[in-house]
């Protein structure tokens, strides 16, 4: 993801970029960042299309980089919301990704990423991303504001400002559609006991009674990760892009297992960073589907990092997928709900798909 640059040097230290010639790396801390990529066979599925895990990381490294040189001080990613896919990416396609600040609190930078992708048939490239992440800056100094100059910078904060008042409405239950909202929230402890919980209510059958619904338990998956030391960033803690191709792999075969059908990204929803991961630690990744129409499908993810030696473990990250049929005409079966505890995770990831569309709409 690094374009090939070559500068002719006339310092005798070849790391040291000479003056006249840094105006061609744009260093300056507003600037966008601009990561380009081809689409080899080998960051493909099975069906030649993209893994979108990939797409997530460049998404990080781009992110990382544009909240850390408008700071001035090294950042982690907190969440990842508002990634709506248009369409696959397949082989052979250039796609070209920018990452910039579009909005600041006192303690964290907002950075919009998009991303243009341009096929071999296709004489023009197209938009086929977007996406919010938010960063927060190592240490206790606080974010400088940051000022909209163009239209494009004031609707993007716009963008900000929404994304975060909506955070805090969701933190504050203030979408919450059940009586008894405390005792949901202890008994969504893991998706992992939900799916036990399912398993006991409804007994999986052979030919279930209503053949256009499935349980969501059908949907479980659980994946482990060792993190080794290759995996660590420059603070010593998992970095945020292999941890987020680590979960997509288990969002998606959730949602083929669900659908029994191939199945793309369509949007990532309230993904958020809760704990940093540290190395020798085991991932433990959970996914079900929660939410589902006729043409999509929401899955849950949840992350707890468990130390072996110690017995202690811990929920290291939360939030939801969004994938659609590769082939249209699949309908998406739908999806079975008995408890409050998957009353309240579909209400929730409704929210965020009804969001989400609301911005696009704008």
């Amino acid at each position: 993801m690094v374009a090939d640059m070559s500068v002719v040097s006339s310092s005798t230290d070849s790391n040291v970029i000479p003056v006249e010639s840094a105006d061609l790396f744009a260093l300056d801390a507003g600037a966008d960042i601009h990561l380009d990529e081809w689409i080899a066979p080998e960051l493909a599925d099975e069906n030649g299309l993209l893994r979108v895990g990939h797409i997530l990381e460049w998404m990080d490294v781009g992110g990382v980089l544009a909240a850390t040189r408008y700071c001035r001080s090294t950042c982690v990613t907190a969440s990842v919301s508002g990634v709506e896919l248009s369409r696959p990416i397949e082989v052979g396609e250039h796609v070209s990704m920018s990452a910039r600040v579009a909005f600041t609190s006192r303690r964290s930078v907002g950075v919009h990423v998009s991303l243009r992708a341009r096929g071999r048939k296709l004489l023009a490239d197209s938009e086929v991303l977007n996406a919010y992440m938010t960063f927060v800056p190592n240490g206790a100094a606080e974010v400088k504001p940051w000022t909209p100059m163009t239209p494009r910078d004031r609707a993007l904060h716009r963008e900000g400002e929404l994304r975060r008042e909506f955070r805090q409405k969701l933190a504050a239950g203030a979408f919450s559609e059940t009586d008894n909202q405390e005792n949901v929230r202890r008994e969504r402890v893991t998706l992992r006991s939900l799916a036990r919980d399912v398993r006991r209510i409804v007994p999986l059958l052979p030919d279930p009674p209503n053949a256009g619904s499935r349980s969501p338990e059908l949907s479980y998956v659980h994946r482990i990760e060792w993190v080794l030391d290759s995996t660590l960033n420059t603070h010593g803690t998992l970095y945020g892009g292999k941890f987020m191709r680590w979960i997509e792999n288990a969002a998606c075969l959730s949602a083929r297992a669900f659908t029994d059908a191939p199945m793309v990204v369509q949007g990532v929803h309230g993904l958020d960073f809760l704990k940093p991961v540290n190395r020798h630690l085991f991932l433990h990744t959970h996914a079900m589907a929660v939410r589902s129409d006729a043409s999509s499908v929401t899955i849950r993810v949840e992350v707890a990092s468990e130390d072996p030696t110690t017995g202690q473990v811990e929920q290291s990250l939360h939030g939801f997928f969004t994938y659609r049929p590769l082939d249209r005409r699949v309908v998406v079966p739908e999806l079975d709900v008995h408890s409050d505890a998957e009353r309240a995770l579909c209400a929730e990831a409704t929210h965020h798909v009804a969001f989400a569309r609301r911005l696009r709409e704008q």
